[in-house]
């Protein structure tokens, strides 16, 4: 169940303009959304935007993954990374 807060984020982000190669009020949207959450947030030449949340474990089993590409947003856990 989302809360108000989460409820209210995800009614904004669905009702921006995302047209193929404009999306650019996406962008600064999660941006802007990952700032105030005090999320370091790293963009790539393709306008992918991503948020880091660091684990307070030192080796921490799991972790989030938080990816946005600007026609869509997910959310996968990952339990390890390999390269």
């Amino acid at each position: 169940m989302l809360t108000p807060f989460e409820t209210k984020l995800f009614k904004t982000l669905s009702e921006l303009n995302a047209i193929s190669g404009q999306e650019n009020q996406v962008a600064s949207f999660l941006l802007h959304a990952y700032q105030q959450f005090d999320y370091p947030t790293i963009t790539d030449h393709l306008g992918s935007v991503f948020a880091v949340k660091k684990s307070g474990l030192p080796m921490p089993k799991k972790f989030l993954f938080l990816v946005t590409w600007m026609k869509l947003v997910s959310w996968s856990a990952i339990s390890k990374l390999t390269e």
